[in-house]
Order: C-alpha cells, then structure tokens, then sequence
C-alpha cells in the first residue's frame, strides 16, 4: 500500500440494535469501506486480499480510537463542509 493512504469514519450509525461505524479507505483510484468493530468488508476496489488483511486487522486492533473519532463526528457540520467537528 502506498504512502498516500487516507481514512475516514462516519459517526456511529444504529441499526438492528447495533452500533457500527464504517470506515473508509482510499489510495488513488482504489477504495475499501469496513465496518467497526467488527471488520466486515462492505466493498473493495482495487485492494489485495492481503491488502484487505491488513485493513481489517487495522480496523479491529484501533476500534477504540476510531469509536473515538466517530464519537466526534457531527454531522451537521459535515453536511455544512464545516470540519471543525
């Protein structure tokens, strides 16, 4: 994986009961989109299966600091473009 890697979460979505967070990848034109805590791959485009390894053990062994980061999440303000969040 390259350098340029970035990431982004959501805020923490409910549904079924469950709290989940989805996490985004992208480096170049290749993305992937995980959920939090759990890992599941919701899409891939362009990563390895090693590469999606990697990312979901990413995702599981930071799931406190990502919740963290969805914690802050307002969306809001995101939807305003202000990322002062």
């Amino acid at each position: 994986m390259s350098d340029s890697m970035t990431m982004s979460v959501s805020s923490v979505v409910s549904t079924d009961g469950k709290k989940r967070i989805y996490v985004n990848f992208a480096d170049g034109n290749r993305s992937a989109e995980l959920t939090c805590p759990k890992g599941n791959v919701m899409s891939n485009k362009g990563f390895s299966e090693k590469e999606m390894a990697a990312l979901k053990y990413y995702v599981t062994q930071n799931k406190e600091q990502i919740m963290e980061e969805a914690a802050k999440v307002n969306i809001a303000r995101a939807f305003m473009g202000d990322d002062k969040s």
